[in-house]
């Protein structure tokens, strides 16, 4: 039996029977995993089934064809990886340090040219941190750039990382849910994540922001 992937995250009830039926009518014979989206520590099998329409929680939960999990998250500074879900992604140390730096920050970031020179000097920071920890020869970034220099530095590094995770072997659904997203338009642009990250790194190494 094939297995295919949904992620959700919330929604209303419509979007979630919609959602499954959908892969259903794809793909009859498989068996379907949800990954709901919230933290681990947080996940209950039970209210997570509570989420489905109640016909097609008798129809499908029922009988197992689907499987409720959290979707869990980890950055692996040590390891230089992502891990989604049991999928491992490699990321080079410019991603590494960009992924760190958005899950470091706690909220949305200003983007584009609303970047402050405080995230800024923080992404510079956590790179250079990311660099020591690795003991690698990378590149230094230059604290001193232009506004439009980080706009388009930064731009593409998410580009890099986006186009990466879109091409490993996570579901298309959970991929965007774990790409950075940049909201809003003009002066109103942030940079965010959907879904909570866990960091891992080895105790002797401090890679925060701090």
């Amino acid at each position: 039996m094939n297995t295919m992937f949904i992620a959700i995250r919330g929604g209303a009830p419509q979007h979630i029977e919609n959602s499954i039926s959908r892969v259903l009518a794809r793909y009859p014979r498989s068996q379907v995993w949800v990954f709901i989206v919230v933290p681990q520590s947080r996940f209950d099998a039970g209210s997570a089934s509570l989420a489905l329409p109640a016909p097609l929680r008798d129809k499908l939960v029922g009988n197992n064809a689907v499987q409720l999990t959290p979707l869990t998250v980890v950055l692996d500074l040590s390891a230089s990886e992502l891990v989604v879900g049991g999928i491992t992604i490699h990321l080079p140390y410019l991603e590494l340090a960009f992924y760190n730096w958005i899950v470091d920050n706690g909220r949305a970031i200003r983007w584009g040219k609303q970047l402050s020179d405080e995230a800024w000097n923080d992404f510079v920071r956590c790179y250079h941190k990311i660099r020591k920890m690795h003991y690698c020869n990378c590149k230094k970034i230059c604290v001193n750039n232009t506004i439009d220099d980080r706009a388009h530095y930064l731009n593409k590094i998410l580009s890099t990382l986006k186009k990466r995770i879109s091409k490993s072997s996570l579901p298309p659904e959970v991929a965007s849910l774990v790409c950075p997203q940049v909201t809003g338009e003009y002066a109103q642009k942030e940079l965010t994540l959907l879904v909570e990250v866990e960091i891992r790194a080895a105790e002797r190494q401090d890679v925060g922001l701090g």
